[in-house]
C-alpha cells in the first residue's frame, strides 16, 4: 500500500531530473532535498534535523513539512529550528533552548498554558482610536494583551463593546505564542547576564 509518505518521498527528489548533476552544481534548496530523501532511505526510527526547512522557498518548506508530519509512525525526529510556528506545528514535545541551556520540555499547549502571562486579543473596531478599559494595545497594531487569569470576563468584556455600538467586525483571542514565551525567557537571561 502506498502512502503520503512514500509518494511524498518519490516526488521529493526529481531522480531523473538530477541524476547526471553533481552535488556540487545543484541549489541549495534541491541540496536540501536531497539531504532529507538521503535520511529517509531504509525508514529509520529516529532522524536527527538541523533546521530542515531554512533557507528554502515556500513551497518547499510546506512539502518538506507534510513529509514530515506524515512520516511512518515508528520514526522519531529530533531537529533544531528557529521557526516556533514550525515547531508549533510540527512538534509533539519541545524544548526551549536559551543560550544553550534548557528552559523548558512539553508540548506547544502544556508551554503556553504554564509560560504564557496573557491572551492575545485581535480586535478589528470601527472606531480605531477607542481606549478598551483592562485591554493594553501593542503599539501602532489592532492587538491587545489581556491577562490571562480570567478569560470568561474577557467574553463578557467583548459584548460590553457590542452593546455600547462599538462594533466588532471580528476578533480572535489566542494564548502567548511560543515565540513570545522564548523572547521571554530571552529577556530573562539577558537581565540575569
Amino acid at each position: 500500500m502506498t502512502t503520503i509518505f512514500d509518494t511524498s518521498f518519490a516526488n521529493l527528489f526529481h531522480r531523473k531530473k538530477y541524476s547526471h548533476h553533481l552535488v556540487s552544481h545543484l541549489s541549495g534548496g534541491t541540496r536540501r532535498r536531497l539531504h532529507l530523501a538521503l535520511c529517509l532511505i531504509g525508514s529509520p526510527t529516529l532522524l536527527l534535523l538541523d533546521e530542515p526547512t531554512a533557507k528554502i522557498d515556500p513551497l518547499l518548506r510546506n512539502h518538506i513539512r507534510l513529509i514530515l508530519q506524515n512520516r511512518p509512525i515508528n520514526t522519531s525526529i529530533i531537529f533544531a529550528s528557529h521557526s516556533m510556528l514550525e515547531c508549533e506545528q510540527l512538534c509533539d514535545r519541545l524544548t526551549i533552548l536559551v543560550r544553550g541551556n534548557a528552559k523548558c520540555l512539553g508540548s506547544p499547549e502544556h508551554l503556553k498554558n504554564k509560560y504564557g502571562m496573557n491572551y492575545r486579543i485581535r480586535l478589528i473596531l470601527l472606531q480605531s482610536s477607542f481606549q478598551i478599559p483592562l485591554l493594553e494595545r501593542i503599539e501602532n497594531s489592532n492587538e491587545y494583551i489581556y491577562p490571562k487569569d480570567s478569560l470568561a470576563y474577557l467574553f463578557t468584556l467583548l459584548e460590553q463593546l457590542v452593546e455600547q455600538n462599538i462594533i466588532l467586525s471580528n476578533y480572535t483571542v489566542e494564548l502567548t505564542s511560543l515565540e513570545h514565551i522564548f523572547l521571554t525567557f530571552q529577556h530573562s537571561q539577558d537581565i540575569n547576564v
